[in-house]
C-alpha cells in the first residue's frame, strides 16, 4: 500500500481521489497553478506543490513539473484523475522512468486506445463494429474535410482524437457549420490535451446507453482471462463482478449484443486496455468506446 499519492489534477476529481485515499490511510499531495492556490483540493491535501501559472499548458499539462512535484513531496505514486494527463502515454512512461507508480493503465494500453483515431482503426482491424466516420481530417483542407463529411453524412460530430470528458466535441447539422466546428473543436482540444487533431463521426439519434464495463487487473498479472470486468449501470453505478472471459453477459435481452461486441473486443485488441472504461452505445450502429484510464467513480 502506498503511503503518499500525488493527485495530478484539480477540482472535483481531486477531492474524490483525496477522499478515497483518506479512507485507505494514504496521504495526498495536491498540485496547483497560480489561480488555484487557495482551491479546496489544495486546502484539503496533506501537502501541496505549485506547478506554474494559470494556463493548463504551462502547469497541469507539463509532465516534468508534475514529476518534479511528486519527487520533491515524497509521493510514491501519481493518480492522474481524468482529463489533463490521464490518457497521455508519455506521462505514464515518465512516471515509470522516475520510479513512480502510475495509477492507471500502462503506456502501451494508452497508445493503443488513447488516440481515438488509432483506436477506431484497431477496432476495425479486430472486427469490432464502429460508427461510420472519417479519420484523416486536416482542418486546413476545408474542401477535403467537406468531401469526407459528405461521405459520413449529416448530422455528424467533430471529435477530438485525444483526451475525453466531452471536450472538443461539436455537433454539425449541415455543411455550412463544418469549418467553424472543426476549428473550435481543434482549439479546445489543443488547449485541453495539447493535441488539436480531430476526426468526424456520424451522429446517432436516437441512441440508447446500453452497458458499461470496467476492465481491471493487477499490474503483475498477464491479461489471460484472470482480469475482471465490472458491469456498470447506465446511471454510472457498478453492478456485480464477472470474469471478462469466458463469460461476459448483460441482462437477458442484452446478452447477445454484448457477446457479439464485447467478447471479440476483449479477446483481441482491447485485452491490452487493462484499467480501461468501456462504454457501448446502440443506435443505427454499434459503437464501442474505450477510455484508457480508470473510471472516475470513486
Amino acid at each position: 500500500m502506498f503511503k503518499r499519492v500525488l493527485i495530478a489534477n484539480r477540482g472535483e476529481i481531486a477531492l474524490r481521489v483525496q477522499r478515497s485515499c483518506r479512507e485507505l490511510g494514504i496521504e495526498t499531495v495536491a498540485v496547483y497553478s497560480d489561480p488555484d492556490r487557495s482551491a479546496l483540493h489544495v486546502r484539503r491535501a496533506d501537502a501541496a506543490v505549485h506547478i506554474g501559472p494559470g494556463p493548463a499548458a504551462q502547469s497541469y499539462l507539463v509532465i516534468e513539473r508534475v514529476i518534479d512535484a511528486a519527487r520533491s513531496s515524497g509521493a510514491e505514486a501519481i493518480h492522474p484523475g481524468y482529463g489533463f494527463l490521464s490518457e497521455n502515454p508519455a506521462f505514464a512512461a515518465a512516471c515509470e522512468k522516475a520510479g513512480l507508480a502510475f495509477i492507471g493503465p500502462p503506456a502501451s494500453a494508452m497508445q493503443a486506445m488513447g488516440d481515438k483515431v488509432a483506436a477506431r482503426r484497431l477496432m476495425e482491424e479486430s472486427g469490432v463494429p464502429v460508427v461510420p466516420g472519417a479519420h484523416d481530417i486536416d482542418i486546413g483542407d476545408v474542401a477535403g474535410a467537406m468531401r469526407a463529411a459528405e461521405g459520413v453524412g449529416f448530422p455528424l460530430l467533430v471529435k477530438a482524437a485525444s483526451g475525453g470528458g466531452g471536450r472538443g466535441i461539436r455537433l454539425v447539422e449541415s455543411a455550412g457549420e463544418l469549418e467553424q466546428a472543426m476549428r473550435a473543436s481543434s482549439r479546445e482540444a489543443e488547449a485541453s490535451f495539447a493535441d488539436g487533431t480531430v476526426f468526424l463521426e456520424r451522429y446517432l439519434e436516437p441512441r440508447v446507453h446500453l452497458q458499461e464495463i470496467e476492465v481491471s487487473g493487477a499490474v503483475h498479472q498477464k491479461f489471460d482471462g484472470a482480469a475482471v470486468a465490472v458491469p456498470a449501470t447506465a446511471g454510472g453505478g457498478h453492478g456485480g463482478v464477472a470474469q471478462a472471459r469466458p463469460q461476459l453477459r448483460g441482462h437477458r435481452h442484452r446478452g447477445r449484443l454484448l457477446d457479439e461486441l464485447l467478447v471479440p473486443a476483449l479477446d483481441g485488441a482491447f485485452a491490452l486496455a487493462v484499467g480501461a472504461h468501456v462504454a457501448v452505445v446502440i443506435g443505427d450502429d454499434l459503437h464501442l468506446n474505450v477510455a484508457s484510464r480508470l473510471q472516475v467513480t470513486l
